[in-house]
């Protein structure tokens, strides 16, 4: 079964959060995988309409 527009779109916003965090916060979570993200408590931030940066500084309390 392909995967539909929104669950592509989904994916790769959770990619971008996780290289987000990566590129943010490497030192404090190195190896971190889209498996180790609790998508659920993030899903709220995509539908918004956050970018994965976006999303991560408002998670993280690092917004400007």
């Amino acid at each position: 079964m392909e995967p539909t527009t929104s669950s592509k779109a989904w994916k790769s916003w959770q990619d971008g959060v996780v290289e987000a965090i990566t590129q943010q916060f490497g030192g404090m979570f190195l190896g971190i995988t889209r498996s180790d993200v609790d998508w659920e408590t993030w899903r709220w931030l995509h539908e918004q309409g956050r970018s994965p940066s976006s999303a991560v500084a408002h998670a993280f309390l690092t917004e400007r």
